[in-house]
């Protein structure tokens, strides 16, 4: 079995055992010194001073080539093992982390944030997680198309 930490659309947990009706969700983690965002899809990037929650599942070995295909592993995400935390315990996990060109000013299609929050509302993770790295995203558009936020 392989542990998989999922924090965008992968928390959800109907469309991840839709995708590995295998895995088994074992819980709501925290991933400490790093960062969730939003690019055109979610991500995760190191900070010392962050923290985010996601969701750990655990799925047959055999299953990570199907997961990986649906992530686009290898042109979109990469793997990268890291350490959560699940009731005060800590535990080795994978997670996909973008690759550099596959970053691009799309937004994220509301679709797909509704997936993740529907994902965050079962699981009991904050929703402001998402909504923080939102306003982000909406900030790194309006730079990088010279727009400013208008003023109440």
């Amino acid at each position: 079995m392989i542990n998989y930490l999922a924090y965008g659309h992968n928390t959800n947990t109907k469309e991840m055992t839709r995708r590995i009706p295998e895995a088994v969700l074992r819980g709501t983690v925290e991933l400490h010194g790093w960062r969730f965002t939003m690019e055109h899809y979610s991500n995760i990037v190191r900070d010392p001073g962050s923290s985010l929650k996601g969701v750990l599942w655990s799925m047959p070995e055999s299953k990570l080539g199907k997961l990986d295909w649906d992530e686009g592993y290898g042109k979109n995400y990469g793997h990268r093992t890291v350490t959560v935390m699940l009731d005060g315990k800590p535990i080795r996990a994978m997670a996909y982390v973008m690759l550099p060109r596959y970053f691009n000013d799309n937004p994220p299609s509301k679709k797909y944030i509704n997936w993740i929050a529907d994902g965050y509302r079962a699981n009991g993770i904050p929703l402001r997680q998402l909504i923080h790295a939102l306003e982000h995203r909406i900030d790194h558009i309006r730079d990088a198309h010279g727009m400013r936020k208008r003023e109440p």
